[in-house]
C-alpha cells in the first residue's frame, strides 16, 4: 500500500509544483507582455509627438524662408544698385576686382531654393537631418534640429532648442572655394606723409621766377613745372584709392563668426553664399567707414535690423548690418575712418556682431580680401 500511495503522493505534489510555476509563468508573461505593450504605447506616443513637431516646425520654416527669400532678394537689389547716383572711373593704378559672383547669380540662387522648398513634404527630407540607431532617435533629433533652424530663422539663440548637447546644429555648411579672391590695393599712404607731399610743389615757384630773362630760359622751366605737376597727379592718383576704395577693418572684432563664401541650403541641399562676413564684437563696439562716400541708406532694414549703406561713386558700395545704433543720416558725406554707427544683435541675429558687406558694381566682393 505504501508503495503504490507514495508514488502518487510525489506526482500529486510535483503536478501540484507544475501547476504553480505554471501559474507564475503566465503571471510573469502576463506582467511583461503588459510592459511590452506599455512601452510600445510609450514610443508610438513619443514618436507621435516628435513627429507632429517636426512636421509643425518643417512646415513654418518654409513659410518663413519664403518670407525671407523676398527681403533678401530686395536686399541683394538694394547693395548692388548705384544709388542714382553716377559712377565716376576709378583711379587708372587701382584693378578692378575678381568676380565672385553677381547680384543675378545669387537671386536666382535664393528663388530656386523657394521652388526647391514649395515641392518638398517633411519625410521627403528627414533623412538629412538625423542618423540615429532607430526611428524614434531619428523622429526625436529631426524635431530639435528643425526647431532649432526656426528659432535661428527668428533671430532667436538656437542653444534654445538643444539641451544637454543633444544636437549640434550647422544651419549652413561651408564649402571649399575653387578660387581665392584677392584685390590688389594701392599702399596705404599716412596723412603726415600726405601732408608733405602735398606741400612739394610750391618749389617749382622759385625756380620759375629767377628763370623770367629770356624767352629761351622758359622752355625747360615750362618742361620741368609739368614734369612736377605730372609727379603730383601720380602722387594724387597713388592716394585716392586709400580713401576711395574700401579698405580695412570697419570694427575691432573678436573672431569672424561667419565667413564669405560658398554654403549648402540645410534642407535643398543647394549652394549659394554667404554675402558677407560676420564680425563678432562686443555690443556698442563702434564701426567706421571703410572709404569716403555718400550714405544712402541709414534705417531698420527688416532681418538685417539697423543697417547703414555707403555708396563710394566709383561702382563700390558697402553694407554694414544688425548695429544697435547708428551715427550718420541718409544723404551724409561720410570720410575714411568716420563713425558710422555702433555695434549690436538688432533684427534676425542671434548674438552681438557687425554684418559687413562689399559690392563693385552688381558683382559681390569678399570683404576680407580688402581688410
Amino acid at each position: 500500500m505504501k508503495k503504490v500511495v507514495l508514488p502518487l503522493l510525489m506526482l500529486f505534489i510535483f503536478s501540484l509544483n507544475s501547476l504553480v510555476a505554471q501559474n507564475d509563468y503566465e503571471r510573469f508573461k502576463k506582467e511583461m507582455e503588459g510592459q511590452k505593450s506599455e512601452f510600445i504605447k510609450d514610443r508610438e506616443a513619443a514618436f507621435k509627438e516628435f513627429k507632429s513637431r517636426y512636421e509643425e516646425a518643417f512646415n513654418e520654416y518654409k513659410k518663413l524662408y519664403e518670407a525671407q527669400a523676398k527681403e533678401d532678394i530686395g536686399f541683394i537689389e538694394l547693395m548692388a544698385s548705384d544709388d542714382g547716383r553716377p559712377i565716376q572711373k576709378l583711379p587708372s593704378n587701382v584693378s578692378t576686382p575678381k568676380i565672385v559672383s553677381t547680384a543675378s547669380a545669387q537671386k536666382k540662387i535664393i528663388q530656386e531654393n523657394v521652388k526647391r522648398l514649395s515641392t518638398l513634404k517633411p519625410e521627403d527630407v528627414l533623412s538629412n537631418f538625423s542618423e540615429g540607431t532607430d526611428s524614434l532617435e531619428n523622429m526625436q533629433n529631426a524635431a530639435i534640429v528643425m526647431e532649432t533652424l526656426v528659432s535661428a530663422m527668428k533671430g532667436e539663440a538656437p542653444e534654445a532648442a538643444c539641451k544637454d548637447g543633444i544636437c549640434e546644429v550647422v544651419l549652413e555648411t561651408p564649402a571649399e572655394r575653387k578660387d581665392e579672391v584677392r584685390l590688389e590695393q594701392a599702399q596705404y599712404v599716412p596723412e603726415e606723409k600726405v601732408v608733405k607731399e602735398e606741400e612739394q610743389p610750391e618749389q617749382p615757384k622759385k625756380q620759375s621766377a629767377d628763370s623770367k630773362s629770356t624767352v629761351k630760359e622758359e622752355k625747360p622751366v615750362k618742361k620741368e613745372t609739368q614734369k612736377k605737376d605730372s609727379g603730383k597727379k601720380e602722387q594724387d592718383e597713388k592716394i585716392k584709392p586709400v580713401s576711395l576704395v574700401p579698405s580695412g577693418k570697419p570694427t575691432s572684432y573678436k573672431r569672424i563668426s561667419s565667413p564669405f563664401g560658398t554654403r549648402v541650403h540645410p534642407i535643398t541641399k543647394r549652394t549659394h553664399t554667404h554675402k558677407g562676413v560676420d564680425l563678432a564684437a562686443a555690443a556698442m563696439t563702434p564701426i567706421y567707414a571703410t572709404a569716403d562716400g555718400v550714405v544712402t541708406i541709414a534705417r531698420f532694414y527688416g532681418g538685417y535690423g539697423n543697417f547703414v549703406k555707403i555708396n563710394h561713386d566709383n561702382g563700390y558700395k558697402t553694407g554694414y548690418a544688425h548695429m544697435k545704433q547708428i551715427a550718420v543720416t541718409q544723404n551724409k558725406a561720410v570720410k575714411k575712418g568716420d563713425l558710422i554707427g555702433y555695434v549690436g544683435s538688432t533684427g534676425r541675429s542671434t548674438g552681438n556682431h557687425l554684418h559687413y558687406e562689399v559690392y563693385f558694381k552688381d558683382n559681390l566682393i569678399d570683404p576680407v580680401t580688402t581688410f
